[in-house]
C-alpha cells in the first residue's frame, strides 16, 4: 500500500473518461441544483414516526450523458449534521463541475439526550443502514437520474466516514452487540446491490479494524490530520476524553490493509492538521479554501483512477 504524506499541498486530478460525455465537455461545467427529494423512510432513534430521507442532487445543466455518482455524507458526531452543510454542498458542486453527479443524503441521527458509547454504536450502524438504501435507491432509479451503476462512489466527512467504512466492511456476525439489544436494528445488505467502485473516508475511523477481512475489495483513499483530537489518526477515545468511546483512525485502518497484504487502500496524512481542518475554526461553516481544494483533488483524482480501472 502506498502512503502519502501531504504537509497541506494542492494535488492536481485529472478528468477521466468514465463516458465519451466527460470528454465531450468541458471541465468547470454549469451545475443543475435540486434539493430535498425523498429516497427513504426509516425509524429514528428515540421518536415514534418515521423519518423522511432526503438528498440533494447536483449535476451538470441540460445534460443527458450517463455521469459517475458521487454520495457525500456529512459529519457532525451522530448527533448534529445536515446535507447542505458547507463542505458537502462545495464537494457536489464541484464535482458536478468536473462531469459527475453528486447527492448530498440525509441520514439518521442521535437526540442529544440519547447521547452515550452503546448509542454511538447504534446511531453509525443505523447510518450504514441509510447508506445502503440509498445505493440501491440510486441504481434502481439510475435511468432516471442518468448515473453509471459501475461508477457509484462515496464521500463522507468524520461521522459521515465512518458509516462509510462500516457500511463497506462490517458483516452481519461482525455486528456490535449493542446493535442487538431491543429494539434489534436488523440486518445490512451484503448483496452486489450495495456495492461501490471507491470510497474516500475523510477523517474517519472504524471501532474496530479486523471487521476488514482479505475478501474486501472497494479502493479506500483515507485523509485525516496527525493531530486530530477528535477522531484520532491512530486509535484511542474519540474528543481526547477517557471515558468516550475508543476507535481507530485512519493509520490504524491502513496499518490492517498493510497487515493483510492488500494495495486496495491509499493513506494521505496531513502532517500537523487536526479534525476537519479545512473548516475555519473561526466560523465552522467557512472553509479554508487552500485546504479544502487539497482534499478535492485528493478525492477527485482518487476517482478518476478508479474509473480507469473499470
Amino acid at each position: 500500500m502506498k502512503i502519502m504524506m501531504y504537509c497541506i499541498v494542492l494535488m492536481s486530478g485529472l478528468l477521466c473518461p468514465h463516458s465519451a460525455c466527460l470528454w465531450a465537455q468541458a471541465p468547470d461545467m454549469r451545475v443543475d441544483v435540486h434539493r430535498g427529494i425523498p429516497y427513504a423512510a426509516a425509524q429514528p432513534m428515540a421518536r415514534r414516526r418515521p423519518q423522511t430521507l432526503r438528498f440533494d442532487l447536483y449535476r451538470p445543466a441540460g445534460d443527458t450523458c450517463l455521469r459517475p455518482l458521487v454520495i457525500a455524507l456529512f459529519g457532525g458526531a451522530f448527533v448534529l449534521g445536515r446535507r447542505d452543510y458547507s463542505d458537502m454542498a462545495r464537494f457536489c458542486h464541484r464535482f458536478a463541475e468536473q462531469g459527475y453527479v453528486a447527492a448530498s443524503i440525509d441520514y439518521r441521527l442521535m437526540p442529544i439526550r440519547k447521547v452515550s458509547n452503546k448509542n454511538f454504536l447504534r446511531s453509525g450502524y443505523m447510518g450504514a443502514q441509510d447508506l445502503t438504501e440509498a445505493i440501491r435507491y440510486f441504481k434502481a432509479h439510475s435511468r432516471d437520474y442518468r448515473i453509471d451503476t459501475t461508477r457509484i462512489y462515496l464521500l463522507g466527512n468524520s461521522a459521515g466516514s465512518a458509516i462509510i467504512l462500516h457500511a463497506l466492511f462490517l458483516d452481519e456476525h461482525e455486528r456490535p452487540s449493542e446493535t442487538r439489544l431491543a429494539p434489534d436494528l436488523g440486518q445490512l445488505p451484503s448483496d452486489a446491490s450495495i456495492s461501490v467502485a471507491g470510497a474516500v473516508a475523510l477523517w474517519g475511523c472504524l471501532f474496530d479494524p479486523q471487521i476488514i477481512d482479505d475478501t474486501e475489495s472497494t479502493p479506500i483513499c483515507l485523509v485525516h490530520g496527525t493531530r486530530d483530537r477528535i477522531v484520532p489518526y491512530q486509535s484511542g477515545n474519540c474528543f481526547n476524553m477517557r471515558r468516550a468511546i475508543y476507535v481507530h483512525g485512519s493509520a490504524a485502518i491502513a496499518e490492517r490493509f498493510d497487515a493483510l497484504g492488500k494495495s486496495t487502500c491509499e493513506l494521505h496524512s496531513f502532517v500537523g492538521e487536526r479534525h476537519a481542518f479545512y473548516f475555519d475554526w473561526l466560523s465552522i461553516f467557512h472553509l479554508n479554501k487552500t485546504k479544502f481544494d487539497a482534499c478535492f483533488d485528493i478525492a477527485l483524482s482518487f476517482f478518476n483512477r478508479c474509473g480507469r480501472k473499470l
